[in-house]
């Protein structure tokens, strides 16, 4: 998953590439697809590829890649996502980034456009999965303590078995600078830059959005995010509740169309009501961008007091917080400080040689 998507892929990418500063003996091997084969240039010559080119979740993954990995006899191995085949019986690190489907009703239908019978199947086996590795793995990583209590509690994993060690923020800190908007955009606005699945709860952002639209009739909501069947669930929703006027969709931006919108938003807004970490929330806070976001274990624990929160499930409540963010500039520059500060404590390096501990120790 080298680069592919946004939340994995970077993971590992970064993770990757720091590993290789290290300073160590040992020998690294890095099992790749055809796709990502040219894509990754190891800098190192410690790190070596290996081609495997087996679909994600696939049938090949569980039968088939074990034995891949079985020929270069490895002391450890690391799958940095929950994907692990149930033949390999070797030493193993995992990395759980979330525990978003356990979240999730089993019967609920709203995150998946598959059928009832496959979704069923589908959030069964990613269950049994989660299982086998909590007995089976010799060490999990996650990525904040908010995971590692999900874990606990809802897998019954030992808190000795977990390691908690942060992601980071590969944007360099960036003053503000003024970009140039698209022109069906008008400021004020709040920006939302991801995608529209049920968890990032933009249905209870766009009821914020109507309450907001009675009081304050310029400000509107720009939201970012390649076209998917959610954000054509979410079109026809602003469309029926008459809210066009107030909240446009985008689609995909460039990065430097992303980048102007960053320094026109009057703040970012996470009205997620899950999360593994929380990157996006630092991303923005990295581009001096105030953030709004939900008060869930996450984000308070990855933000800290460099946000304004609120509650998730009451639209009155995000848009009086909205409000609040727009309408105080001395707090939009508080935050945009105390933003900054919280993105330097989190570094590529750190994580990488946390891991390489851990790579160690097993």
């Amino acid at each position: 998953m080298y680069k592919e998507g946004l939340g994995i892929g970077r993971y590992i990418e970064k993770l990757l590439h720091t590993l290789e500063q290290i300073e160590s003996n040992d020998r690294f091997v890095i099992f790749l697809t055809k796709r990502q084969w040219h894509v990754y240039r190891p800098t190192s010559r410690r790190f070596t590829k290996v081609l495997a080119d087996i679909p994600w979740y696939s049938w090949k993954e569980q039968l088939v890649f074990p034995f891949i990995v079985a020929r270069q006899h490895v002391d450890l191995m690391h799958f940095p996502h929950f994907n692990v085949p149930l033949l390999y019986r070797g030493k193993m690190i995992v990395t759980i980034h979330d525990l978003i489907m356990l979240h999730q009703s089993r019967s609920s239908r709203s995150a998946t456009t598959r059928g009832p019978l496959l979704h069923g199947i589908k959030y069964a086996s990613y269950r049994f999965l989660l299982a086998w590795i909590a007995k089976h793995a010799d060490t999990i990583i996650t990525v904040s303590h908010a995971v590692e209590s999900d874990l606990v509690h809802m897998l019954g994993i030992s808190p000795s078995l977990i390691h908690v060690i942060y992601e980071a923020c590969d944007i360099p800190l960036l003053p503000a600078a003024n970009g140039v908007l698209p022109a069906s955009v008008h400021t004020p606005f709040f920006l939302y830059a991801g995608n529209a699945y049920p968890h990032k709860n933009l249905e209870n952002l766009l009821a914020a959005m109507k309450i907001l639209s009675q009081q304050h009739k310029k400000l509107t909501l720009i939201l970012c995010g390649q076209e998917d069947s959610f954000y054509h669930t979410l079109q026809k929703t602003i469309a029926q509740q008459g809210l066009w006027r107030y909240v446009q969709h985008l689609g995909f931006v460039t990065d430097d169309t992303l980048h102007a919108l960053y320094t026109h938003a009057r703040a970012v807004v996470l009205p997620s009501l899950q999360e593994g970490f929380g990157l996006p929330a630092l991303e923005a806070q990295a581009r001096g961008v105030p953030v709004a976001a939900s008060r869930i274990p996450c984000l308070t624990e990855i933000l800290g007091d460099s946000a304004l929160f609120f509650d998730p499930c009451n639209p009155q409540d995000m848009a009086r917080t909205l409000e609040h963010i727009s309408s105080d500039e001395k707090l939009r520059y508080t935050l945009q400080h105390r933003g900054a500060e919280n993105v330097r404590r989190f570094s590529w390096l750190t994580t990488a040689q946390q891991t390489y501990d851990l790579y160690s120790k097993n």
